[in-house]
């Protein structure tokens, strides 16, 4: 696992949480933060491969899913706080 992409991936989150915060968890937020970084975390994703990849993968779905009407954005954030943590061991 390459070190730098693992640590652009762990900033992208944490811009990717921190923006959804600030937003009120909002699913206006959640629109704008998806736009701004949905794709830097799937090439993050990419590089990356593997269990991380597919993690990525099912996050990204299911903020696109409380964008759209559905969703829990409290799992959301537990998700994403996890990958973080994940990513930092």
């Amino acid at each position: 696992m390459g070190q730098n992409t693992k640590r652009q991936l762990i900033h992208d989150l944490q811009s990717f949480l921190w923006q959804f915060e600030r937003g009120g968890y909002s699913r206006d937020a959640m629109h704008e933060v998806l736009a701004k970084l949905e794709q830097a975390l799937e090439d993050d994703g990419h590089h990356l491969g593997g269990a991380i990849e597919k993690h990525l993968q099912k996050m990204i779905q299911d903020c696109q899913a409380y964008a759209n009407g559905g969703g829990d954005p409290v799992q959301i954030v537990k998700d994403l706080d996890q990958l973080r943590q994940d990513l930092e061991k």
